[in-house]
């Protein structure tokens, strides 16, 4: 590096960009060439003074175009794209399972990573007492087979459930109640195409203090929104 370029780059001023790197690589092969003596087929010997000739001149050019657009191709290849898993997914259900399971509902997942994601769902059933549910979970995508991509869940949320308790005059009454509660289960969803899906899904669920333990199996249409 030369005296001057050192003092330009202490003072903050940066180093030319790439254009000018090229053309200055292009006017030094340029000159060397004219320096050297290669064969009598490559250099004029005209009133030029011996300049190189066009076609050395753009093979040179293109040599070096192709040297300074490479590492930038490579850092643009080697961005990963977008994969559509790691778009919102909904899903709208209906279940079956024990008393005091959910019927109908909906969750929506957001993914953390690619196999890893978040989910949020709410519940409701009627009976003794109508009833809502809301649980988050963590959804762990196992290895994919086919279209088929099975899950792992856990999670905790609130329930509402009812209790029987006597009052005087009235006889037995359904007092409702809120309890926390654990989850964990697992299912599989399958890709019918980029967008559309369908989905099962096992759970056990567990109430802390009087809140009953039940089980729900449930199937559901699942949805990208970001995707059409």
């Amino acid at each position: 590096m030369s005296l001057k370029a050192v003092a330009l780059t202490n003072r903050g001023i940066h180093p030319p960009n790439r254009k000018s790197r090229i053309r200055r690589a292009s006017s030094f092969m340029a000159a060397s060439a004219a320096s050297t003596q290669l064969p009598s087929g490559l250099i004029h010997d005209g009133g030029e003074g011996g300049q190189m000739p066009k076609r050395l001149r753009h093979v040179v050019l293109s040599v070096a175009l192709v040297t300074g657009a490479a590492p930038a191709y490579a850092q643009t290849g080697s961005q990963p794209e977008m994969r559509p898993e790691a778009q919102v997914q909904v899903t709208p259900f209906v279940s079956f399972g024990s008393t005091a399971s959910s019927r109908i509902g909906a969750a929506i997942r957001f993914n953390l990573t690619p196999t890893l994601g978040v989910e949020a769902e709410t519940g409701y059933r009627s009976g003794e007492i109508n009833a809502l549910s809301a649980h988050v979970s963590l959804l762990y995508d196992l290895p994919q087979v086919g279209d088929l991509t099975p899950y792992l869940a856990a999670g905790v949320g609130l329930e509402e459930y009812a209790t029987a308790i006597g009052a005087p005059g009235v006889g037995i009454v359904q007092q409702q109640r809120l309890a926390l509660a654990v989850n964990a289960g697992g299912g599989a969803n399958v890709k019918v195409s980029q967008r559309w899906g369908v989905r099962a899904d096992a759970r056990w669920f567990n109430g802390l203090g009087s809140a009953p333990e039940h089980w729900r199996l449930y199937n559901g249409v699942t949805f990208r929104p970001g995707i059409r």
